[in-house]
This record gives C-alpha cells, sequence and structure tokens, in this order.
C-alpha cells in the first residue's frame, strides 16, 4: 500500500490523510480514538485529519454516540476527484487562452531521470493531433503501445524507427534499425538508448535512457531544432528503406569503399564498429 499512499498524496491528500483513508477502507465504521491506535496518529490530530478528509468527500461522518467514520467508496471517490481535477483544468485553460501571455518557443529544457523522460514522452504522444515521428527501442514499446493506438485513432500519422530484434506490435509505420547495424553496437557507440519524439513538428525530445537513473532529454518548440529532428528520422527511414530494397551487403560496401563516406561516419565510430563494418564488406566482396 506503499504505493497508494504515495499516489494519494499526489492527489491532494497529505500522508496521515491517505494512511487515515486506507485505513478506514480496511475497517470501519470505526471511532476517532480507534483510527487513532490502528494508524499511530495522535488524538489531538486525528480529528483535524478526519475533518478534512469529510471536506475533500472521501469520508463520511456517522451521528452515532460515539461518533464513527466510514469512507466513501473508493470509486465513487476516485469518480468525483477526477471530475473535479478535470474541471479545474478546463476552467485554468479557458481562462489562461483569453489572457494574454508571452511566450518563448526558443527554450530548451533540461530533464533529469528515468520517470521524467517517460512522462514527457507520454504527454507528447497524447497531445498529439497531426503527426509522430518516433526513435525508440523494443525496452519502450509495452509502455507507448496503448498512448500510440489512441493517438491513431484521432487521425494521427505515426512514423517510428525501431531498435528491435524481433517484430514489435505498434500502430502506424515502423523502420527497424537491426537491418542495417547490430543493436548492440548502436548501444555501445551511444552509451545507451538514445530517443527522439517529434510532435506535429511543433516539439521535439531528444533524449538517453540508461540502465540507472542517470537517463535525460532536452525538449524544446524552437523551430529550427523541430526541423532538423524531423529531417534526422526522415534521414533514418530513407536509409533503413534503402537497406531493405537494395541489402545491408551493398549499403556497406558503398560505406567501405567510399573515402569520403568513410571519413564522415566510419573514422568516427568506437567500440568495435569499424569491425563490424569491415566484416560485412568481406562478405560482401
Amino acid at each position: 500500500m506503499k504505493q497508494c499512499i504515495e499516489d494519494l498524496q499526489k492527489l491532494g491528500m497529505n500522508g496521515n490523510e491517505a494512511k487515515v483513508y486506507i485505513s478506514l477502507l480496511r475497517i470501519n465504521p470505526v471511532t476517532g480514538y480507534q483510527l487513532s491506535k490502528e494508524t499511530g496518529i495522535r488524538r489531538s490530530v486525528i480529528y483535524d485529519v478526519l475533518q478534512r478528509l469529510i471536506d475533500l468527500g472521501a469520508v463520511y461522518r456517522i451521528e452515532k454516540d460515539p461518533v464513527k467514520y466510514v469512507p466513501v467508496p473508493y470509486d465513487k471517490f476516485l469518480d468525483t476527484l477526477k471530475r473535479d481535477f478535470d474541471h479545474s483544468i478546463d476552467s485554468v485553460r479557458t481562462a489562461l487562452d483569453q489572457a494574454s501571455f508571452s511566450f518563448t518557443r526558443e527554450y530548451i529544457y533540461y530533464i533529469k531521470g528515468a520517470h521524467n523522460v517517460r512522462s514527457e514522452i507520454r504527454l507528447m504522444i497524447e497531445n498529439a493531433e497531426r503527426e509522430l515521428m518516433l526513435e525508440l527501442w523494443e525496452e519502450q514499446t509495452q509502455e507507448v503501445r496503448p498512448l500510440l493506438r489512441r493517438a491513431e485513432k484521432r487521425g494521427v500519422k505515426i512514423f517510428t524507427t525501431m531498435f528491435s530484434d524481433s517484430p514489435v506490435d505498434l500502430p502506424g509505420h515502423i523502420y527497424y534499425h537491426d537491418e542495417s547495424m547490430p543493436l548492440h553496437v548502436v548501444e555501445n557507440r551511444l552509451r545507451g538508448q538514445h530517443t527522439l519524439v517529434v510532435r506535429d513538428n511543433q516539439e521535439v525530445l531528444i533524449g538517453k535512457m540508461l540502465q540507472d537513473d542517470n537517463s535525460w532529454a532536452v525538449i524544446t518548440r524552437d523551430p529550427a531544432l523541430c526541423m532538423v529532428a524531423r529531417e534526422f528520422i526522415i534521414h533514418d527511414i530513407t536509409i533503413l528503406m534503402m537497406t531493405r530494397e537494395f541489402g545491408h551487403e551493398k549499403l556497406m560496401q558503398v560505406l567501405m569503399t567510399n573515402p569520403d563516406m568513410h571519413g564522415i561516419i566510419l573514422d568516427r565510430f568506437t567500440g568495435g564498429i569499424e569491425q563490424h563494418f569491415a566484416a560485412v564488406a568481406r562478405q560482401a566482396s
């Protein structure tokens, strides 16, 4: 129940209120004295906590002798909370839309932590209206799949370049990076799993998901950076389509034999990728 208490706190309760509400769901009806013993909250505090829960619409007070308390059924309480929250969001949005604010789109925001990065990705997918272009790894598919399906139902066009060794169940157009380069080579070269999301050519997230919580991302609505990120994904899709059409070996021959491509691409790679390309080129010849 620790996670449930933490989530209730995010919805507006403090720690004592969440603890009391959970206790009431387990045991009811009870007096304030019984709740104090059950939760370890002092009697001088417990009645203020109960009154706050009554005000929140989470608890009923039964006027008996002695007075007892019962919880509002959690489904009813959560539905009410959601309606009130949605109404407040709509009200604030309307007020802000009608106000005059200056907003500099060129800012670049830096966020850290896997939870925060995933939250921003979810938000961008949910806010998409016309187009989503993404670069994702297989580990991310389970979380984004239902969001992308809802986006597709809204009419959003979805293009995803996917780092995966096997087919994934995602809506939209999918292009697999494993056709051009082993995934462990990519991850080793990039020192992590990079992620890219472009929403409606208006907002872009560029991030890296790491094993620990050093994951990070930058987010911006700068038009130039949105254009560059979108073109980057289009370029990736083009290369992957060419690889699929003409074969991996032919592409490797071009990369290994053209001096310009060798200097631009191969010479900057580390982590054994030169050996990988050289081996493929030998096979092709």
